[in-house]
């Protein structure tokens, strides 16, 4: 079984299979899988400052020239981390382990990594293991218990509660989810909380072969998709949306499925396209003003997606 799951494993994610299945548990120590406040949809919380993304950070935005950083972690190291990330996720390999291979000390890697991605090396950390498990429950018919251990947990109801707060649902939802969507696939609808002023947002699609694709649309508490959005929005063939804004969630990001999608594009795209506006919006546009979000392949370094958008969708049809 253990090799029938490496290679299934070494099919979705694209790794090779190997000793990356070794059933150890994550150390707490090295590896801080703390997700940030993930709030309650349709509850944007309190409005409170946010600082700008670090100069750094915005070259792991789309459509963004990627560069070195003076003191930094070039864009080179960055992407050499995150491979090893990607290659040995179910091995017991800790932050300290990836400064090692890249030749800095744990210290300096995780300030240097964070400004490049936006994330700790341990919340990205994380984040590859719960998109390869993400793509397996998707992918085959694997127990949950199977999949846990295939992506380095030895404990069942760890794995299961980050995963939940990492994903927006729990694995053996994320399987009936995907059922539905395959019987009724998501149409656009909103998920807001009025009480504050609205944004309007320009999409911009990379070409002219997008005509008919649906994009999400949410705002986050931080540049990254991870949890589900505080509030959000499905549209279609749509290029100006007016979104209210959700000041305890400042970060507005954008995905987008294409066209014809499959049932696992509404939850692990292969090649997403995405955007991220490059600063927080926690007040209103001056009359006339909007903000564009120009859609583009997802960088190197960025997160992967692992909000199930669906999700939104699915509560949005049980409250009728």
């Amino acid at each position: 079984m253990l090799s029938t799951l490496a290679a299934a494993e070494a099919s979705v994610t694209g790794s090779a299979p190997g000793r990356s299945l070794a059933r150890r548990a994550l150390p707490a120590l090295h590896i801080s899988t703390t997700p940030p406040r993930i709030p309650a949809p349709g509850s944007c919380g309190a409005p409170h400052t946010v600082p700008p993304i670090p100069p750094a950070a915005q070259s792991a935005l789309p459509h963004r020239r990627e560069r070195s950083y003076s003191g930094g972690m070039s864009h080179t190291t960055a992407l050499s981390a995150i491979a090893f990330m990607r290659r040995l996720h179910a091995d017991r390999i800790t932050v300290d382990d990836v400064a090692d291979h890249v030749g800095y000390s744990p210290a300096h890697f995780s300030r240097a990594f964070a400004q490049v991605t936006s994330l700790s090396p341990g919340q990205y950390l994380a984040a590859v293991r719960f998109d390869a498990a993400k793509r397996l429950l998707l992918a085959e018919d694997f127990a949950v218990s199977e999949v846990c251990a295939a992506v380095g947990f030895d404990s069942l109801p760890t794995f299961t509660r980050r995963f939940s707060r990492a994903v927006g649902t729990t694995p053996a939802a994320l399987r009936r989810l995907a059922e539905s969507v395959g019987e009724q696939p998501p149409r656009p609808f909103e998920q807001t909380r009025g009480g504050h002023a609205p944004v309007r947002v320009r999409i911009r699609y990379p070409d002219d072969g997008w005509g008919g694709a649906d994009t999400w649309l949410g705002w986050y508490p931080q540049p990254a998709p991870i949890g589900l959005p505080a509030a959000g929005v499905l549209v279609r063939d749509r290029e100006l949306v007016d979104l209210p804004l959700c000041p305890g969630n400042p970060w507005l990001l954008a995905f987008v499925v294409p066209p014809a999608a499959q049932v696992s594009d509404h939850f692990a795209l292969g090649r997403p396209v995405v955007a991220v506006h490059r600063t927080p919006l926690t007040q209103p546009l001056p009359a006339g003003a909007e903000v564009t979000l120009d859609l583009g392949p997802a960088p190197g370094t960025s997160a992967p997606l692992l909000s199930a958008l669906p999700v939104l969708w699915a509560q949005e049809r049980r409250n009728g």
